[in-house]
């Protein structure tokens, strides 16, 4: 999806406009309001005050989506107000296989723009397949609040052709009216700060473990401070009657006694959390848990934990990557992809650092792992990995060519994938044993991290003769540099230039000519020899283009790999 004017995650917003619609008890923005016991099970909620008003126009099937892909639907929508960030915007569609919603917004927030045109592309999600000719379209607001879920409809329905009636809200009912305004109370900021209190300001200097009090319902609660954010938030602990969650508060929630500030400037030593957390994070570090240094030795299987919802959750080390990153596998979680995690988010029990440092860890952790079969003594079901599908559709660039077989690639190398309109450049994380290849897209974060097969990606050809002259110089004597050895019916020769002689000029031309590179590149080829400048072709090809550097004044051999 695409929402143009925003990227957020395949969705795009740009612009319209409505008239005022006059809002009465059984109506909200002109759309009627249902009765509680005139209305379907299904239908969402009439919206909160507090919320904004979404009006949608002009939805129309077709339209131009993200990198100018082509749409199933498009529309326009203007938002009346600003929206919060305590709940969730989600596209909703209603057409022949009934209703569906969409909420993988990406990393991007769908209320940054008050106005947008979104485009729905096929492509890109199943959201947008098989609605049909006749379809609506709305947005709701979903909330999550006391383990009760509560949806709201905060826009009109945009129809294409002949729906009968439109999917209306409904009004609330006595308990989910309760249930509504204690969520209310609670994302109400405190009152002034009681006498002897300041207000706690963003240059003021908090201390992990000093005693604050802290906004709650509408009301000051006494908290301490567990963690100061590097974006100013503050993490705080509730009494346990309160909440046994750590909280996240902006710290105009919060206020703070004088004398206390007083005692962090002159003996700042007295303040000491009564919990630790990660940088960032939410969950307690128990007494039997050490959070993971960068220098904390590490082997294949070792078992480590990580924060899951509310609690530290099993996980084992797969490998160990040379970002410094750690992948991980799930103990518990099963059928769950492996993962790449950095070290700041995990830790490790006391008992596996000491059992880290016996004699013969290292096999002993590494038994745990069985690679093959991706369990862990055969209670975990077999993993099958889930390839990410990026197929070539735009022009090869000329100094590039298409990933292989026999395309030698290690942790690091820089490749391109093409996705929508445009490449982009991606780094190898893992070789896999299948041959496929997990990839790091440079421009964007670890969430886009996935498993590739070779023929969606391309390497320079720059990068890729470095790569070759390198595996042929590391290569055991006697064996291929690329893998098994390929004979001329198989097209796995290979073309190494050996050297330039008197003639550096134009031997150069003709690497450009054979390689596609430009002056410069080619020149840098040419220095240093020997170097492969062919390799997967048949040998005839091969010793043509071996006679045009001899005929250059060069020396050029043609081998297997």
């Amino acid at each position: 999806m695409h929402f143009r004017g925003l990227f957020l995650g395949g969705m795009i917003w740009l612009g319209a406009a409505w008239p005022c619609a006059a809002q009465t008890p059984n109506t909200q923005n002109g759309e009627q309001i249902l009765p509680v016991d005139k209305a379907p099970a299904a239908a969402p909620l009439r919206r909160p005050e507090s919320f904004p008003w979404y009006q949608l126009s002009n939805l129309r099937k077709g339209g131009t989506g993200r990198n100018l892909l082509p749409a199933e639907f498009s529309l326009q929508y203007v938002r009346d107000k600003e929206a919060a960030n305590t709940y969730s915007i989600i596209l909703v569609a209603n057409g022949v296989n009934g209703r569906k919603d969409y909420s993988s917004w990406g990393p991007f927030s769908p209320f940054a723009d008050k106005s947008g045109t979104v485009s729905a592309e096929a492509s890109f999600s199943p959201f947008a397949k098989n609605l049909g000719d006749q379809f609506e379209i709305w947005l709701e607001a979903h909330l999550f609040f006391e383990n009760k879920s509560y949806r709201f409809k905060v826009s009109n329905s945009a129809v294409v052709g002949n729906v009968g009636q439109p999917s209306l809200a409904r009004h609330w009912t006595a308990d989910e009216q309760k249930g509504i305004d204690r969520w209310q109370k609670s994302v109400t900021p405190p009152p002034p700060p009681p006498s002897g209190h300041v207000a706690i300001s963003p240059d003021t200097k908090l201390l992990p473990g000093m005693p604050i009090l802290a906004g709650w319902m509408a009301a000051w609660e006494p908290a301490e401070v567990i963690d100061v954010r590097k974006d100013g938030m503050v993490l705080v602990k509730y009494k346990p009657e309160l909440s046994s969650a750590l909280i996240v508060r902006q710290r105009n929630w919060l206020s703070v006694e004088a004398t206390v500030l007083q005692t962090a400037k002159t003996d700042p030593a007295k303040f000491q959390p009564s919990v630790k957390v990660l940088p960032n994070g939410m969950l307690p570090v128990s007494d039997d848990l050490v959070p993971l240094e960068n220098d904390t030795p590490l082997v294949k299987g070792t078992p480590l934990r990580m924060a899951l919802g509310n609690k530290w959750a099993p996980v084992t080390v797969v490998k160990l990557l040379v970002d410094g990153r750690v992948r991980i596998r799930w103990d518990e979680r099963k059928g769950h992809a492996d993962e790449d995690k950095p070290r700041d988010g995990l830790v490790i029990e006391k008992e596996t650092l000491t059992a880290l440092k016996e004699p013969g860890a290292a096999e002993k952790f590494a038994a745990r792992v069985n690679e093959s079969t991706a369990t862990f003594g055969g209670q975990t079901p077999q993993r099958q990995r889930q390839l990410k599908q990026y197929p070539i559709k735009l022009a090869i660039p000329t100094t590039a060519v298409k990933v292989t077989e026999e395309t030698p690639l290690e942790e690091g190398t820089k490749l391109g994938c093409s996705w929508g309109s445009s490449w982009y450049d991606v780094s190898v994380i893992d070789v896999h044993d299948d041959g496929t290849v997990r990839i790091h897209w440079d421009k964007f974060g670890d969430a886009w991290d996935g498993d590739l097969s070779r023929d969606c990606l391309i390497i320079d050809k720059k990068v890729l003769a470095k790569l070759s002259k390198q595996t042929a110089k590391t290569a055991p004597k006697g064996e291929p540099a690329t893998g098994a050895s390929k004979s001329s019916a198989d097209g796995g020769f290979q073309l190494v230039l050996n050297g330039y002689g008197k003639n550096r000029f134009a031997v150069i031309k003709v690497v450009m000519e054979i390689t596609g590179l430009d002056i410069k590149d080619a020149k840098e080829l040419v220095e240093n020899t020997p170097i492969p400048l062919k390799q997967g072709i048949e040998k005839a090809d091969a010793e043509k283009l071996r006679k045009k550097i001899t005929d250059a004044g060069g020396t050029a051999e043609v081998k297997l790999p």
